[in-house]
């Protein structure tokens, strides 16, 4: 026990201190971990693999994926023969994948990930 006032002033702050520490470190953490998902969820971006660069437009995408949702957007990547396709749902972008994963356009067979 302490034996002056300032002693246990000091010892009441070294108490009081330690646990305040732990649990906002942690609540930062989780609120941080939690708010870079909620501004980036990609759960509806779909990647397109094995597009016919010679043949395939990002409007023939659309049209195909359009079938299945709203599509927001269409990346084209000639060079490595893919896409990205953003769907305005996840539900959107599965049911497009389930139905796409495998389908054959122009030459090749798409390859549907999410």
């Amino acid at each position: 026990e302490a034996s002056t006032p300032s002693e246990a002033a000091a010892a009441t702050a070294a108490a009081s201190s330690v646990p305040a520490v732990s649990p906002a470190s942690s609540a930062v953490a989780d609120s941080s971990a939690g708010s870079a998902a909620a501004l980036c969820p990609l759960d509806h971006v779909l990647l397109v693999n094995n597009v016919s660069a010679d043949e395939c437009t990002a409007q023939i995408l659309a049209t195909l994926f359009g079938v299945y949702g709203i599509v927001n957007k269409v990346q084209l990547m000639k060079a490595e023969q893919s896409a990205v396709v953003e769907m305005a749902s996840a539900e959107m972008a599965s049911c497009a994948r389930q139905f796409l994963d495998g389908c054959p356009l122009f030459a090749n067979n798409l390859s549907v990930e999410m």
